[in-house]
């Protein structure tokens, strides 16, 4: 094909300056605007090709004048790592997963994914066997089923994974632990031989079964060393001597000392639809709707149940109901607390499975479609 040479002069007798037509459609927005890595080389279009023109040693191209002035007066300068188009892709020497690549003029280094080699012929990542000379080409990461689906040795929260025969090491999600027996990621309590915590609740046994701060039905577990907050059922309120739940008539508790701000005023109570806290004098209390009335957190008061919308009561639960899958959502599952049903949700990247009764990741869920 015939390569056309063009001589351009601009309106300035400080240059002279050649350039060679590329057979390439210019974009108007690029005409006048200086070539990346360089200083002294800018882009020109001609009848729909793109060009580069050089200006002359001693000058560089200025971008606010849009053409060549003496290099003293432009503010620019290389970043030592310039490339021109023949180093693209190619070999990094003695490296066979490594190549070059040039972009914008500035040239970089580039790795092949694991278990793949640099093709030259091919400028394209490849199998070894593929490759002359670098058919035993070794990564230093290889794993066998014995290291598929376990534990990071240093980290509860992650576990390796063998892709395509190479270790890859995921984490889980949502303050979850790996769990070594069900290869799933799971609560930190039902994996009690993983002894790390990074997550803020370590607890000692002496925190265990004491009531929790300015709630009479709340009280602590401490569990393989992490603290949970469990809830007695309706009608009964924990006994910090006993050390159990009991009738709230023969507890000794005073919610009424717990101090309140303004923004605690008219809220619900959580879990309970029919109770509400005021806050007088900055001392907290707890009112109760009449029957057939659930406080409306929109109104600020009690309303009947059927217009309140802002609050749904929490559904009773049976052993069975426990632990099994929401109908028609793959990632929620349902957990009885205290004899209420709560929706729980499984991390991003995880399907509940009913056959383990736990989070699992989704290309290992076959129970939910």
């Amino acid at each position: 094909m015939l390569k056309t040479f063009v001589l351009i002069c601009l309106t300035s007798h400080l240059i002279n300056c050649k350039t060679v037509y590329k057979r390439q459609t210019c974009d108007l927005a690029t005409d006048f605007t200086r070539v990346p890595g360089t200083c002294n080389q800018f882009y020109r279009c001609f009848g729909g090709y793109s060009a580069t023109v050089s200006c002359d040693p001693g000058f560089k191209f200025s971008t606010e004048t849009k053409s060549c002035r003496p290099e003293s007066e432009v503010n620019c300068s290389t970043r030592g790592n310039e490339c021109t188009d023949d180093i693209n892709y190619a070999k990094v020497t003695n490296d066979c997963k490594k190549f070059f690549r040039c972009k914008n003029g500035y040239l970089s280094i580039e790795t092949c994914q694991d278990g793949l080699v640099y093709n030259v012929q091919a400028k394209a990542c490849d199998w070894p066997a593929n490759v002359p000379g670098c058919e035993k080409t070794y990564w230093g990461n290889e794993c066998d089923s014995s290291i598929d689906l376990t534990r990071d040795p240093k980290d509860c929260t992650k576990f390796r994974q063998c892709d395509k025969g190479y270790i890859v090491t995921k984490s889980c999600n949502d303050n979850l632990f790996f769990d070594n027996n069900l290869k799933v990621c799971n609560w930190p309590y039902e994996v009690p031989e993983c002894q790390v915590n990074t997550f803020g609740n370590q607890c000692d046994i002496s925190k265990d079964l004491t009531r929790y701060p300015d709630d009479c039905k709340k009280y602590y577990r401490c569990k393989n060393g992490f603290l949970s907050t469990e809830i007695c059922p309706e009608g009964l309120l924990f006994d910090a001597n006993l050390k159990r739940c009991e009738l709230a008539s023969r507890v000794s508790c005073n919610l009424a000392q717990k101090s309140c701000q303004y923004t605690d005023d008219l809220t619900q109570v959580p879990n309970d639809c029919s109770k509400y806290y005021t806050c007088r004098n900055g001392v907290l209390n707890i009112e109760t709707c009449p029957e057939g009335y659930f406080f409306d957190a929109s109104f600020k008061a009690c309303n009947l149940k059927s217009l309140v919308s802002t609050c749904q009561p929490s559904r009773q639960c049976s052993s069975g109901d426990n632990l099994t899958q929401v109908p028609g959502n793959c990632n929620q599952y349902f957990r009885c607390i205290n004899n209420a049903l709560q929706t729980e949700y499984c991390p991003n990247g995880y399907f509940f499975d009913s056959n383990l009764r736990a989070c699992n990741i989704i290309g290992q869920v076959y129970t939910c479609f």
